[in-house]
């Protein structure tokens, strides 16, 4: 993914006021009016979601007491993304030209670089799409009522593409160079065994630099997008599970809303779960080159350069690429499983609510 893509994203993160756009991050003497901007965006977006709630009241105090706890995390998860995203961009400017330098000198030799808007493209017309679904039958249901009540999520739901996306971007750009860096060993190692000359290993400093380099990308990776992350893969678990409520207490639901249901459920998890393979991905990658890294040690036998070889090793040993949710937990395949683990336990719990009833 080129840095074209990621400078539309910028923009548009700062039409919304999530994100300073890409010129503010190399020139923050531009960015005079971002914390002001931020700050009316932050008092719209409270002042819109109080309103909206205030509007859907008679539908909650008709709630169960376990569907209105679901739907509250709900509509506090995704105030929280945009809420979140805004503060941690306005509080961490410097950090974002950070990992933009460090994404800059750390180059992508031999990946191909993908300058196409296909990926964004598709995802912004199946989400209006989608929308523009939600729209007719809400309408059909309720009248204007029904904008009065879920206007404001269109914009919510919108920042949490648009975070979404950016941190995928950013994810797909670090791979691509932790690939390159493995191609980079790779291709010394090749180098080695043709020549077949012992202690024929020189300290690939570069390697080591643009290694640790990436893992100061990846600490601000997490910095700035722990929160956003938490809240979104939250907001997806409980929106989940008022669907899913939804089909156990509702069961004469028509097939076509039981396939919206899905079809939303499905679009969430996909925001989240692309993140978090990428995560993986990223996090076996760096693992990947430590791998290549020790294969050098067979042709170190000279002192001097196995003390080089043991300080490379430490090196990449000690930046090894984490990812973690505001260190609430790490972002790996296994919180995939204890996702789910947490969905199956509240439906069994949610049938059993219904049994009894």
């Amino acid at each position: 993914m080129s840095f074209k893509l990621l400078r539309l994203l910028l923009r548009i993160g700062k039409l919304l006021a999530l994100t300073p756009s890409y010129s503010e991050i190399n020139f923050p003497s531009r960015n005079k009016s971002g914390k002001k901007y931020g700050l009316l965006m932050v008092a719209f977006l409270t002042f819109a979601q109080a309103i909206s709630i205030v509007y859907r009241l008679p539908i909650y105090v008709k709630m169960s007491p376990m569907r209105l706890t679901t739907e509250f995390f709900v509509d506090c998860t995704l105030y929280l993304i945009s809420i979140s995203t805004i503060v941690v961009f306005q509080s961490k400017k410097d950090l974002l030209k950070t990992l933009v330098d460090d994404l800059k000198t750390v180059k992508n030799f031999g990946n191909v670089k993908d300058n196409r808007y296909g990926h964004f493209i598709s995802v912004n017309i199946f989400f209006w799409c989608y929308q523009l679904h939600t729209t007719y039958v809400g309408l059909g249901a309720l009248g204007l009522e029904f904008l009065k009540q879920y206007a404001i999520e269109y914009i919510l739901l919108y920042n949490e593409l648009i975070v979404n996306f950016i941190f995928f971007i950013l994810l797909k750009m670090l791979l691509s160079r932790y690939k390159t860096l493995t191609t980079r060993l790779q291709n010394r190692l090749d180098l080695l065994e043709e020549t077949e000359v012992p202690n024929n290993f020189t300290n690939p400093y570069e390697i080591k630099k643009d290694f640790c380099r990436l893992k100061e990308a990846v600490d601000v990776i997490n910095a700035i997008f722990g929160w956003p992350f938490l809240f979104t893969t939250a907001y997806a678990s409980f929106q989940t599970l008022v669907y899913l409520q939804g089909i156990i207490v509702y069961k004469k639901m028509t097939f076509n809303a039981t396939l919206y249901l899905f079809v939303v459920i499905f679009w969430q998890y996909t925001c989240v779960l692309v993140n978090i393979f990428l995560c993986d991905d990223v996090t076996k990658e760096g693992r990947k080159c430590l791998d290549k890294s020790y294969t050098f040690a067979k042709y170190v036998f000279v002192e001097t350069k196995s003390k080089q070889m043991q300080m490379f090793l430490v090196t990449l040993r000690d930046n090894l690429p984490q990812f973690s949710a505001a260190r609430f937990f790490r972002i790996n395949r296994t919180t995939i499983c204890s996702f789910f683990k947490v969905i199956l336990t509240f439906v069994i719990v949610m049938v059993q609510f219904q049994v009894a009833k």
